[in-house]
């Protein structure tokens, strides 16, 4: 009688296994799908990082270009006219005060940064 008993249990010990063996399988792809989705999601995200990246330094470009542009010739233009108008003594722009001699200073020195910047960029080029 103890042997039915002992491969009878022997029998439910291998299916309990078994079934074991499947849910960790299961389990396994399940995890890999995670996985796999978790990296595609990375790659996309990375490839969509890399493109604002891109699209950022173009615009960051574009507005140095800008910028040297409007020092080099708007605000030249400005400083020189106030220059001109100060040497000239004219008394409206000495009683206004427009520019303090510090701002006059100060536009002026970007504008001789932004012509270097300028110099620069044409003999680089």
């Amino acid at each position: 009688m103890p042997l039915p008993l002992l491969i009878g249990g022997a029998i439910l010990l291998a299916g309990v296994g078994v079934k074991k063996g499947y849910d960790a399988t299961e389990l396994n792809d399940k995890a890999e799908r995670i996985v796999n989705r978790a990296k595609s999601d990375h790659y996309d995200a990375n490839e969509r990082l890399e493109l604002k990246q891109e699209e950022t330094n173009t615009r960051l470009e574009t507005l140095g270009e800008f910028k040297i542009k409007i020092f080099t010739t708007d605000i030249h233009y400005l400083v020189e006219a106030i220059k001109r108008c100060k040497d000239s003594a004219n008394s409206e722009y000495l009683s206004k005060k427009i520019f303090t001699e510090q701002e006059l200073n100060e536009l002026n020195n970007s504008v001789n940064n932004s012509l270097e910047i300028q110099k620069g960029l044409a003999s680089g080029a």
